[in-house]
């Protein structure tokens, strides 16, 4: 946490002391921001990887049932087409 100085205290710190002070927290809490980012993106990307596993299994496996199949099919091409939708988003903004 950073240092709390009393407002009835004469002594104020200097500008660089002030300036270093503001970096510092800056710094921390650019720090905690990746951390919950990569955070979030890992599960993210583990739940998708997982959930689309189960579905190529599904999929693939010998005499599925028909809603499982039909349940697999659906969820893998929502999650194909989320993505596509993403990245193709995301390079038309750019433009």
């Amino acid at each position: 946490m950073a240092e709390q100085i009393p407002p009835h205290t004469s002594h104020a710190r200097t500008p660089a002391k002030v300036v270093d002070a503001c970096l510092k927290k800056m710094e921390e809490d650019a720090k905690l921001e990746r951390y919950k980012s990569i955070l979030l993106f890992g599960s993210g990307l583990a739940a998708i990887m997982c959930i689309g596993g189960v579905c190529v299994w599904i999929i693939v496996s010998q005499n599925p049932e028909r809603t499982a199949f039909q349940w697999a099919t659906a969820t893998l091409t929502s999650m194909v087409t989320g993505i596509l939708g993403y990245v193709t988003g995301r390079s038309a903004s750019k433009v």
